[in-house]
């Protein structure tokens, strides 16, 4: 199992490279606003999306059932300002 999860870590980078980069090199003036659109949803992606996959995969490992640390409260009381922020 372990040879083919090393098989498949070396191998999805490889499939998932191409070898030309037709996406950023745009051959007529209409493919540039293009290109800045992609290049913006890509930091887009990155400030917003990344930091929060990662904060819930933190949450996921912290509040696991075997970690004894983490409390958890089922019983909370009704909060008009988290109401008004959300």
């Amino acid at each position: 199992m372990q040879t083919c999860w090393r098989w498949l870590g070396t191998a999805a980078p490889l499939a998932l490279t191409t070898c030309q980069s037709a996406a950023f090199d745009p051959r007529e003036p209409v493919g540039q606003p293009g290109r800045m659109i992609l290049i913006d949803s890509r930091v887009i992606m990155l400030a917003i999306v990344m930091p929060s996959i990662g904060a819930t995969r933190v949450l996921a490992w912290w509040f696991r059932v075997s970690h004894k640390k983490a409390r958890h409260l089922p019983k909370r009381a009704f909060s008009g300002s988290i109401k008004l922020v959300v």
